[in-house]
């Protein structure tokens, strides 16, 4: 009877924290849309503002020409996020599933080191991949936001003119992607930690953030069947990303 007693009191506890992170996905789904909603108009407004501006300087010679290319291509990276969010807040909504394909994985991180070159010029980033033709399946919107997220993560902790290191390859039957940065190192606890939500790293003080990018990252892979960590090293930090292959039937 004692025994039946506590199965019956983990069962309640167990559904009580069920319903709570439903709730908590909810708000969360929520609030993305809100914020989605309220972006638009404001970043339409910039947007305009700075055709403007080029439309007043035809000739393209003019001394900020390079900012505002900066500022264009952040929109465009604001609208970007704020469309997968919208589509997963719809997708949640309705209870539809989530439209999975197959996909080369090598144009999905390209793309991504591009979006950060044109962000941060700047900043030295070494790229090398060997991953051929290689396939997974998954959703290729959320995966860029997972890459970039620890790129920008990369970037953020460590020293301004610094490298960034990325390297990608395949072992046994998964893609590996290995981000690394010169900074301060962490402990291994850290490098687990710093995936709970809200949680930010001690050196965080002078970057800007509320400690979801490695969350979020986390969950994207995790939704993906792989798998994320951060290591410190002796350089810094090193993130790991590695995702199953996709392999056809038969």
């Amino acid at each position: 009877e004692l025994q039946q007693q506590s199965i019956n009191q983990l069962e309640i506890a167990v559904a009580d924290r069920t319903q709570q992170l439903q709730q908590e996905l909810q708000r969360l789904h929520r609030f993305l849309r809100m914020i989605s909603h309220e972006y638009r108009t404001p970043l339409a407004i910039i947007r305009v503002n700075l055709d403007l501006v080029e439309l007043k300087n035809k000739s393209g010679n003019y001394s900020n020409r390079n900012e505002i290319i900066k500022i264009k291509r952040a929109i465009d990276r604001l609208v970007e996020v704020m469309d997968v969010s919208i589509r997963e807040s719809r997708i949640f909504e309705s209870g539809q599933k989530e439209e999975l394909a197959n996909f080369k994985i090598a144009p999905v991180i390209a793309s991504q080191i591009d979006a950060f070159r044109s962000l941060w010029p700047e900043r030295s980033l070494l790229y090398s991949e060997k991953l051929d033709n290689c396939e997974i399946f998954g959703d290729a919107p959320q995966l860029k936001l997972a890459i970039f997220n620890l790129l920008d993560n990369a970037r953020k902790y460590s020293a301004p003119h610094s490298q960034i290191d990325v390297e990608c390859y395949t072992e046994a039957d998964e893609v590996v992607i290995n981000i690394r940065n010169q900074g301060k190192s962490i402990t291994k606890k850290e490098g687990e930690q710093f995936f709970e939500k809200y949680l930010r790293g001690r050196n965080a003080s002078n970057t800007g953030g509320a400690g979801l990018g490695l969350w979020l990252v986390r969950n994207i892979l995790n939704r993906h069947n792989g798998h994320v960590a951060l290591e410190g090293i002796s350089s810094g930090v090193k993130a790991t990303v590695r995702l199953p292959l996709f392999k056809q039937d038969g």
